[in-house]
């Protein structure tokens, strides 16, 4: 980082500011719906690629959508064992990262 003139602080504080977290509102309003479903096994179906349904999560709770109208960003979990079907759909554990 020294040899490109990259300060660490301002580095780390790129990534917080541009990553995108859904409104608080909305991902309360997700989560009791996801833990509804869950408990009620309904629609409870194995995400084969690992990544659909959070790309869709973020996507409807924030209105972008990768490739389409925001670009250089990938869905991430925050936290992982996302093994765990709480986990995986938790509105609150999924963020768009620069």
């Amino acid at each position: 980082m020294a040899r490109f003139n990259i300060d660490k602080d301002e580095m780390y504080q790129f990534g917080i500011t541009e990553t995108i977290l859904p409104p608080i509102d909305l991902v309360a309003q997700n989560w009791e719906e996801v833990k509804k479903r869950i408990f009620n096994n309904t629609n409870v179906k194995k995400d084969a690629t690992n990544s659909v349904e959070p790309q869709k999560i973020i996507s409807r709770l924030t209105g972008y959508k990768r490739n389409t109208n925001l670009f250089n960003y990938q869905v991430s979990h925050i936290f992982g064992k996302t093994k765990n079907i709480f986990l995986f759909e938790a509105p609150w554990n999924i963020a768009l990262v620069p």
